[in-house]
């Protein structure tokens, strides 16, 4: 996929099943590694609650020439971006820190 074709047309099938149900699941992450940071902005205003996290090491990907990085600054740039409040957390979920 071309990093540069991002938009609604790539917000995961699941992702616009999800936004007008009720809040069944605790948490939906939104997918942006593959599709691209403004998809996964996208997938937040349908509902995701999780952007994930950066990525020390990923090689699937970087086998096949395609690298998508990101770093914190970036991350807290596109959730407020998005209209939300960027938070880092643990993997259960309790905040550790707001920004």
């Amino acid at each position: 996929m071309d990093q540069a074709s991002e938009g609604p047309e790539h917000v995961p099938p699941d992702a616009r099943r999800l936004a007008p149900l009720p809040r069944q699941l605790p948490h939906v992450q939104a997918s942006w590694f593959s599709e691209g940071k403004r998809t996964g902005q996208i997938a937040l205003r349908f509902g995701a609650d999780d952007w994930g996290g950066t990525l020390l090491e990923e090689n699937v990907h970087k086998a096949a020439d395609f690298v998508n990085t990101i770093g914190v600054e970036e991350i807290v740039t596109l959730i407020r971006e998005a209209g939300f409040t960027p938070a880092q957390r643990t993997t259960e979920y309790e905040i550790l820190r707001r920004y």
